[in-house]
């Protein structure tokens, strides 16, 4: 999650699930 973390700070919850990671992937490549 330390990775999450970095691309994006606003995820940083403590019960992530794999819904969640997918979403963030999602983002991190929009801001790409």
């Amino acid at each position: 999650s330390a990775l999450l973390d970095l691309f994006s700070p606003s995820v940083t919850m403590p019960d992530m699930s794999l819904p969640d990671l997918d979403c963030s992937l999602a983002s991190i490549q929009e801001l790409r």
